[in-house]
């Protein structure tokens, strides 16, 4: 199942940079991500995962008709013809969290440093906690020497606790069609703005 999930990111990957593409030049991009020995047997598993996808209603699925022309798939029709594939593009919220952190040995040196963390959902629900958890774990493995005031201990970041995390901005409103699909649903990303 593993593996499964690992080509249909691939395959989302893959397919949000470029246009509709054909299935062999998608095999030859994402079959470093199948466990079969042989190529026929990595071609089935991707277009079985191909085919997946594409019933979930994340892909859309074309073949060209004699004059060249795509014509979109139905879910019932079956044919041999060569297929092209598309990744269906759907908005997603990006959901943020910030804080300041002054890092530096001098107090009245200190370079202040906004640091948010996001993640990415197609629904309303809020993020805050599990972006709080993750802003946490990012302070105490990269940021512990340096200081966050106003929270709700004034401590060194590293020594924060989710509950010490009380001065920040949160922000679910920010509309996004194509994110890195490594940040959609409990996958996030930080930087330090």
């Amino acid at each position: 199942m593993i593996l499964a999930s690992k080509i249909n990111a691939a395959i989302k990957r893959y397919l949000s940079f470029i246009r509709p593409t054909d299935e062999a030049e998608i095999v030859d991009e994402v079959e470093k991500f199948s466990s079969a020995e042989t190529r026929y047997n990595r071609e089935r598993g991707i277009n079985r995962n191909l085919n997946a996808l594409w019933k979930k209603g994340e892909l859309e699925k074309y073949y060209l008709d004699d004059n060249d022309n795509l014509v979109k798939m139905k879910l019932d029709e079956k044919n041999t013809l060569p297929k092209i594939w598309q990744l269906i593009k759907k908005p997603y919220l990006r959901k943020e969290i910030s804080i300041d952190v002054y890092c530096g040995k001098h107090p009245e040196r200190r370079e202040r440093i906004d640091l948010k963390v996001w993640t990415f959902e197609d629904n309303t629900d809020s993020q805050e906690e599990f972006l709080k958890e993750k802003l946490v774990e990012i302070l105490e493995a990269y940021y512990k020497d340096c200081f966050s005031p106003k929270q709700e201990k004034e401590e060194y970041a590293g020594d924060l606790d989710v509950n010490d995390i009380t001065n920040y901005a949160y922000d679910d409103s920010q509309l996004i069609d194509d994110p890195n699909h490594d940040e959609i649903f409990n996958g996030f990303g930080y930087h330090e703005a």
